[in-house]
């Protein structure tokens, strides 16, 4: 169901006109990305979740490619790396290792060794 939905929305903004808007999908997906952090902070997702973030993160990698991440946004997926490999030592879901390797692809910038 969140595909379908999530598609639609991509589909609507394609059909937008270019500069005449603020929306996009990472100022829309932004505020759930802000409380799927939260969520892991303290819980472990379940496989819903990674789906959500596996499908989210992989639009998200295209905005990063072409420099169109915030500082904030930026922040706020390092927080969510940090969350998450907290769980992934524990996970049974083969889709955390996606998960986990657009995380660290996103905030290859502010990790250091």
């Amino acid at each position: 169901m969140f595909t379908t939905v999530y598609q639609s929305i991509k589909d609507v903004l394609s059909g937008l006109p270019k500069g005449q808007t603020d929306l996009s999908v990472v100022a829309i997906m932004t505020p759930a990305l802000m409380r799927a952090s939260k969520f892991i902070e303290h819980n472990s997702p379940g496989l819903e979740m990674i789906k959500f973030l596996d499908i989210v993160l992989a639009d998200f990698q295209i905005h990063h490619k072409t420099k169109q991440l915030s500082e904030q946004t930026s922040t706020l997926i390092c927080e969510l790396l940090l969350h998450f490999v907290v769980y992934l030592p524990y996970s049974m879901f083969e889709e955390s290792l996606a998960v986990f390797e657009k995380l660290l692809f996103l905030c290859q910038d502010s990790v250091t060794e």
